[in-house]
């Protein structure tokens, strides 16, 4: 789901000057995702966003990543990256069926990657995903579905 332009004009002494923020725009590798039974799997997510005056001292925009699980009206909190480093009771707010499976790659989500890799793949992972990406400029999303087989 992509969010359009926020676009603000701002007047300086010297006459007008545009200022334009992009919200995040977030897209899935794939609608639907197969995974084996008991084998792991990518749920690939990556994200783009325009600049904004909420640079951190690295030039880059500080993001919070939240991947979801959603079946038959539950929701799950699989993971939780937020854009400071820091994660204030990631594990206490991760859903128990997520403890020690739900992983994200190495590579820093300041270059777009919101990735999720699930260990140990279970029938009850079969559901809805959504990955949420938050930074200065707004909140987009992305959902992929997950079947398992194998059984």
């Amino acid at each position: 789901m992509e969010v359009g332009l926020l676009l603000r004009a701002l007047l300086v002494s010297s006459g007008w000057q545009l200022f334009v923020e992009a919200t995040p725009s977030v897209s899935t590798s794939d609608p639907v995702l197969r995974a084996r039974l008991g084998y792991n799997i990518t749920l690939g997510c990556s994200f783009s966003h325009g600049r904004s005056r909420g640079l951190s001292s690295s030039g880059h925009i500080p993001v919070t990543i939240l991947w979801y699980f959603y079946y038959n009206h539950e929701s799950k909190l699989v993971y939780s990256h937020y854009g400071n480093g820091a994660q204030p009771n990631a594990s206490a707010q991760q859903h128990p069926d997520y403890h020690g499976r739900a992983l994200m790659p190495r590579r820093p989500p300041a270059r777009g990657n919101a990735s999720l890799r699930l260990l140990g793949v279970r029938l009850a992972d079969v559901g809805v995903y959504r990955c949420v990406v938050m930074d200065a400029t707004g909140l987009a999303y992305a959902e992929t579905s997950l079947e398992v087989y194998g059984m």
